[in-house]
């Protein structure tokens, strides 16, 4: 008997991105700057003598931790075609996944056939532009 053993690679967690961006909204900035306030607060009630290199993950840690509370996580498009409809729709489906196996095998075939027709579109407008640009002579989109 002989047994083959396959090296599977584990997919690594990113860092969850913040949008930054969304500092630029008053409100938003102003909460920020209060969750930050009261976690360095925190942080310098802790009397331990501390190496910088520990201080520094400290301060780190804080805005990390503020920031994720306070501002929206990005929201990566992989697939560039997908509409931000689309996305509601997945996310009304993973809920249905949750509470309603009818409802989710409903919401599952809506949401392949939009996929599928926003995929289809997407094809379509790059061959048009290529044929275009082809017809102009031009080899860059």
């Amino acid at each position: 008997m002989t047994l083959k053993l396959r090296f599977r690679k584990s997919k690594t967690r990113s860092e969850v991105l913040i949008n930054v961006s969304k500092l630029d909204d008053q409100c938003t900035q102003a909460t920020y700057q209060v969750e930050v306030k009261n976690r360095f607060d925190a942080l310098q009630r802790v009397e331990e003598p501390n190496s910088p290199d520990e201080l520094w993950k400290g301060v780190k840690a804080v805005l990390k931790e503020a920031a994720q509370t306070v501002i929206p996580k990005k929201h990566t498009k992989k697939q560039y075609w997908i509409s931000d409809e689309s996305y509601k729709l997945i996310q009304k489906k993973r809920m249905a996944k949750l509470r309603c196996p009818d409802e989710y095998k409903k919401l599952k075939r809506e949401v392949q056939g939009m996929l599928r027709r926003h995929k289809q579109k997407e094809l379509d407008e790059l061959c048009t532009t290529l044929e275009k640009n082809s017809a102009k002579g031009n080899s860059i989109c």
